[in-house]
């Protein structure tokens, strides 16, 4: 296994910057669909949800737990699941909730690299968070499981199934 600064010595700042930008020019970031609200209001909403919740306990336990077999819970649970890992990476950057859905939005809910149309998308980082890549919303594509699992942590450049990708995105 190549050790980090060895990989990093590799790839080039130049290169990894030219990959990104790149990709923020083919992908650029939307303007959040949603507005947040503020944290008084968040709080006050909160509260009441817990106090219903205490009140209610078995239909609080149903709604949970149906929530959590939908699919819009399962998706949160891999976020969830994604963010944990990178805080103990102690990786770079970091995306909301929106802007990874809207990312998978602009991809047609489609693979970026067999372009395969799925319900279930995976995070894929263009440069992986073990080899010191960022978690910014601009260094994440969505890719099918299959394609991500035979990436693994290897960079983009060095991946089999890279060479059809070469095509749309010229790195100069």
């Amino acid at each position: 296994m190549v050790e980090k600064e060895t990989y990093q010595a590799m790839l080039s700042p130049e290169v990894v910057k030219g990959i990104e930008r790149r990709l923020r020019e083919l992908n650029p970031v939307p303007k959040p669909k949603y507005t947040e609200c503020d944290s008084r209001e968040l709080a006050y909403r909160n509260k009441c949800y817990r106090n219903w919740c205490i009140k209610h306990p078995d239909r609080a336990k149903r709604i949970q737990e149906k929530y959590n077999s939908s699919e819009q819970g399962r998706e949160m649970r891999s976020i969830r699941k994604g963010r944990r890992r990178v805080l103990q990476l102690s990786c770079e950057g970091f995306h909301t909730t929106r802007e990874w859905l809207d990312r998978k939005e602009q991809y047609g809910f489609r693979c970026a690299y067999c372009h395969k149309k799925l319900k279930r998308l995976t995070k894929d980082h263009i440069v992986p968070l073990s080899r010191g890549g960022t978690n910014y919303i601009y260094n994440i594509v969505p890719a099918c499981r299959s394609c991500n699992g035979s990436k693994g942590n290897q960079d983009i450049l060095a991946w089999d199934k890279f060479n059809g990708l070469q095509q749309v995105m010229s790195f100069n």
